[in-house]
């Protein structure tokens, strides 16, 4: 279920930086929150038409199943954000990480609702 789509301007990730962003994500997500690693997916995209959120050169959006604490959350925004600093060589006040809580009932993974934790 976890869902990360990552926007940045153009040329700022190459190709083997964005392969190791998403391998170390999923990495991330499986170590803090217990996810399986085959159902986390991780988009990226550079011809948005409009740049990060206030001119910044990355944003990375997850959306996670919700009833996870805030620590959980924070803990992946700070690794994230620490992955994408390495990988892509972007300051750290270049990145926004936001990620955010979705209910359980509203997200349909196979044939079913996925289930509270």
């Amino acid at each position: 279920m976890p869902l990360y789509v990552c926007n940045s301007v153009q040329g700022t990730i190459s190709e083997e930086a964005k392969e190791k962003i998403a391998a170390e994500i999923t990495s991330i997500q499986c170590e803090v929150i217990g996810s399986r690693s085959d159902l986390v997916h991780m988009f990226f995209f550079e011809d948005a038409p409009q740049r990060p959120l206030n001119g910044m050169r990355v944003l990375l959006f997850g959306s996670i199943r919700g009833e996870r604490s805030d620590e959980e959350k924070h803990a992946l925004a700070v690794q994230m954000k620490r992955s994408i600093q390495t990988h892509a060589d972007v300051a750290l006040n270049e990145i926004i990480v936001d990620v955010s809580d979705v209910p359980s009932g509203w997200v349909l993974e196979g044939s079913g609702t996925l289930l509270q934790p």
